[in-house]
């Protein structure tokens, strides 16, 4: 990764500390008030576990940002993985503790210690597919693993240091330090969205693996922007060719100049206007872009790109030239040291026509001698 990902800081934005926040106030509220509170702290627990999976999908789906806990998110009806997970935690650990006498102590421990190593890509699963069969089992837990690669350890150690970092403070809390329940809840849950944050954002990096559809990623800001791009150059299109159709020729030259200079000039754009344009039966007003494309092309002595230009121009209309002899000139100097004689011979074909009384001629003139003499050589062009 070139960048440090944001997924990594994804739960210290605003919207998921205030959750936190509200949230280990509302459980200590509940706490206070003993049984009466126990339906207070259910609800809470149950929307948190759900806004963690908020937090993985934002994360999975290339958002720097998970949106506000909403009725919908919370609705039973719609979000059965976080008690998918829970089912499946709670199975474990009471298959493996009803196993405790058969097995023993030792033999125990290590199933749990191979479950939390695999808890990770249990709930990858369970939130990229929202299937508990999928979720436990082992061949797709591994088959996950191998696909995240390297991933999965910083998944395990994005996971296990947080938590052994919290674990350290509330037991120290517990153990006499002042540190307060709301915010030893507060550390708890954030410690949560991090570990679902870290999933959603490994996932995000290896949605092309996985076949994930994420809604933002480069490729869709990419493909976004070429969607953009194409109805801009399309209605550029349409404004030039109402000018041209109806005779306002300046204008449409107006409005084409105006429309590259908001560009910048960019190459690309030059390049794709003029080739667009080439396509009309009246060629004069690409050819017109052309001439200023080449000025601007010698000035930053991007010779090379100007020859491509002119060549181009030149396949379509032999009479295509430059604006200004001098800039011909250049154009010939140059397509002669790079061996394109055949170019070179025709961009001097016809100079007085083009340029009549110009001081330029002499030049060009000696030019043309020194290219009669030599050889002719292949067009590279083709």
């Amino acid at each position: 990764m070139h960048k440090f990902p944001p997924w990594l800081l994804l739960p210290a934005r605003p919207t998921p500390l205030i959750l936190v926040v509200s949230f280990a106030l509302g459980l200590t509220l509940s706490a206070r008030a003993g049984l009466f509170g126990l339906p207070l702290a259910l609800i809470l627990l149950s929307w948190f576990l759900k806004y963690a999976y908020v937090v993985l999908d934002a994360a999975m789906r290339g958002f720097d940002e998970p949106p506000v806990l909403s009725l919908e998110m919370v609705n039973p009806a719609n979000e059965q993985r976080p008690l998918g997970q829970l089912l499946i935690i709670g199975v474990f650990y009471g298959a493996t503790a009803a196993a405790e006498p058969y097995l023993g102590v030792t033999a125990v421990a290590m199933l749990r210690l191979a479950a939390l190593a695999l808890l990770p890509a249990c709930i990858a699963v369970l939130g990229s597919t929202g299937s508990i069969l999928q979720a436990i089992n082992p061949v797709v837990l591994l088959a996950m693993i191998r696909c995240l690669g390297g991933l999965y350890l910083i998944v395990v150690a994005a996971i296990a240091a947080p938590a052994a970092l919290t674990w350290a403070i509330v037991g120290g809390a517990f153990g006499g330090f002042a540190l307060g329940l709301p915010l030893t809840l507060a550390l708890i849950m954030y410690t949560c969205l991090s570990a679902f944050s870290v999933i959603g954002g490994v996932l995000y990096e290896k949605r092309h693996e996985l076949g994930l559809d994420a809604w933002k990623s480069p490729e869709r800001d990419r493909a976004r922007e070429n969607r953009d791009t194409a109805r801009q150059h399309e209605q550029l299109i349409d404004e030039l060719y109402g000018h041209w159709r109806g005779g306002a020729r300046a204008e449409a030259l107006q409005a084409a100049q105006k429309w590259l200079d908001s560009r910048r000039h960019a190459a690309d754009e030059c390049d794709w206007l003029c080739e667009r344009l080439l396509t009309w039966p009246d060629r004069r007003l690409a050819h017109r872009l052309a001439q200023d494309h080449i000025e601007r092309l010698l000035e930053a002595k991007r010779t090379a790109q100007a020859l491509k230009v002119a060549r181009r121009h030149l396949q379509s209309d032999a009479d295509f030239r430059p604006a200004r002899a001098a800039e011909l000139v250049r154009l010939v100097t140059a397509a002669r040291d790079a061996g394109d004689r055949v170019l070179a011979r025709r961009l001097l074909t016809d100079f007085d026509r083009h340029y009549p009384h110009d001081p330029a001629a002499p030049v060009a003139q000696q030019l043309q001698n020194e290219l009669s003499r030599a050889p002719a050589s292949r067009d590279p062009s083709g």
